[in-house]
């Protein structure tokens, strides 16, 4: 499923609908998503995946959720880079996607609001691994203009899953 998504702040994540229903004001949010340290502590507490955009703006995001291939030919040829592996803990029946802003308290509104991007998915309970792929397609061809910048690829995993203990937050855009 493919969708645009607007940030303000450059951070787009992936996240049980229920995983940031502690972030209840500014100061709480401010210490967990305006430093490097506090987006790593929350990705492994919370079990979530976040990624920089490079800069604010409207991203086209695709989901790809338990697909075999993560990338087709084409994809590969445009890939730029990829984010480690993300563990990602669904324990509501539903994740969220989209720009960070939103998170905690923000998030009803964020929902609601169609502009925001704000994408709210059903998926079965249980662990899933995370990849994020940021793909360059050239802007002067129109060939390229339905492509999307971001491919999020989410597969459902065993609960021995290794996920790596030195988990980066990363700007993939």
């Amino acid at each position: 499923m493919k969708f645009l998504i607007n940030t303000e702040i450059g951070l787009f994540g992936i996240w049980d609908i229920h995983a940031l229903d502690f972030v209840t004001d500014f100061d709480i949010y401010s210490k967990t998503f305006v430093n490097n340290s506090g987006i790593v502590k929350v990705m492994k507490d919370k079990n979530i995946a976040v990624w920089g955009t490079g800069g604010d703006g409207i991203r086209t995001v695709e989901l790809r959720i338990n697909q075999e291939l993560d990338l087709n030919i084409k994809e590969r040829e445009h890939l730029e880079i990829e984010s480690d592996k993300y563990k990602l803990l669904v324990t509501s029946g539903e994740l969220v996607i989209g720009s960070l802003e939103w998170a905690g308290a923000a998030q009803t509104k964020g929902l609601v609001d169609q502009d925001s991007g704000l994408k709210k998915i059903d998926i079965e309970n249980g662990i899933y691994s995370v990849k994020v792929y940021f793909l360059y397609w050239d802007t002067e061809s129109e060939e390229y203009n339905d492509e999307p910048e971001f491919i999020v690829v989410i597969k459902k995993c065993d609960e021995d899953e290794i996920f790596s203990e030195d988990l980066q937050f990363e700007t993939l855009g």
